[in-house]
């Protein structure tokens, strides 16, 4: 799956299988710039069934670990 968009929240992802909105998903989420991956739950709040498929995830339970590497990541600086 290819991330889209990535917030504290949740994110958005490309993929071929689009599953229904509602539907509790388990991610891994590798941040090689940061040499470490998060495992995180999340629900899906909306998919698009057309090309090109993508669905919004947002994230449930994720704990203060996690959010933090988040914010390292979301904090390094961008070409």
């Amino acid at each position: 799956h290819h991330i889209q968009n990535l917030s504290l929240g949740g994110l958005c992802i490309q993929t071929d299988a689009v599953e229904d909105v509602g539907t509790i998903v388990d991610l891994v989420i590798n941040f090689r710039e940061l040499d470490t991956s998060i495992t995180a739950r999340g629900e899906v709040v909306w998919a698009n069934k057309e090309d090109p498929m993508d669905m919004g995830i947002r994230f449930v339970e994720l704990d203060s670990e996690r959010k933090e590497t988040l914010r390292k990541y979301l904090l390094l600086p961008r070409e």
